[in-house]
């Protein structure tokens, strides 16, 4: 870390770049909200939810070419820049873009918005209810025939018939309010 504030030493004296180190999650928020770029170079990453997170909050996103999770949220040139992993050259020169033609960076920071809100939790949990209710529609359209191949052990039987079950959860759920 030394070494990257010494590089960019003029830069932060500046007040062009900053270096905000550990931060919480409300911080993280407030610096996210007033950033433009969000840069992203690692040679490894799952489904990378600080990459969300940036895009939904506006960010334009510079990130490394790597197979998993970038390539599915940025879209080269369109909301976000892709670049190869190590190549320092092409960051700097996709953030000299951005910096220079504020135009693009406007355009970029809005597909990034628009790809980020997405994802929010809002919609995700409309989906998985979504998901749910067509599971047991289909269910209920479809029922499942026994397979003589595949029976049910007796430990997965119930001896109790279904209303019985159905009264003995409302009656637990009644004694522990």
């Amino acid at each position: 870390m030394s070494n990257i504030r010494s590089v960019l030493a003029d830069q932060i004296e500046s007040g062009r770049v900053v270096i905000h180190g550990w931060l919480g999650s409300t911080e993280v928020l407030r610096v996210l909200r007033k950033s433009e770029i969000f840069i992203l170079a690692s040679e490894y990453e799952g489904f990378c939810i600080s990459l969300i997170e940036a895009m939904a909050n506006g960010c334009a996103p510079v990130v490394t070419d790597i197979r998993s999770g970038n390539k599915q949220l940025v879209k080269d040139g369109e909301n976000g820049f892709i670049v190869p992993v190590g190549d320092i050259d092409a960051f700097v020169d996709r953030i000299k873009l951005l910096d220079s033609d504020r135009e693009s960076l406007s355009q970029t920071r809005t597909g990034a918005w628009e790809t980020g809100r997405e994802y929010s939790v809002r919609r995700m949990v409309d989906n998985y209810v979504a998901c749910f209710e067509r599971a047991i529609e289909h269910a209920r359209a479809t029922p499942r025939t026994p397979d003589p191949s595949f029976p049910l052990m007796e430990s997965c039987r119930s001896k109790y018939p279904l209303w019985l079950r159905r009264v003995k959860g409302k009656a637990k759920s009644f004694l522990h309010e």
